[in-house]
């Protein structure tokens, strides 16, 4: 409000990330800390990931991705992000 108290807080964040020449990936955030959940849209496909422990920034994984014999994790740290 206009004396600086918080008034609403929103627990789902959309972000793009440009992924050189595989195109944008769109991630949706939801919640925080050890509760905090990442749907990734990557090629059509949504990836609902939970989050992991981690040194620093974000980690979310998936046991099975893109392959069902291969797990996913998405690491994000600033403005940066990584697949794996």
């Amino acid at each position: 409000d206009a004396g600086g108290a918080e008034v609403a807080r929103f627990g789902t964040a959309l972000r793009s990330y440009a992924c050189g020449d595989a195109g944008p990936v769109l991630v949706r955030y939801d919640g925080q800390g050890r509760d905090a959940r990442a749907a990734l849209l990557l090629a059509g496909r949504e990836y609902a990931m939970r989050s992991a422990p981690v040194g620093s920034g974000a980690r979310y994984v998936v046991e099975q991705g893109r392959r069902p014999d291969m797990s996913m994790e998405w690491r994000t740290r600033g403005d940066e992000a990584m697949l794996l």
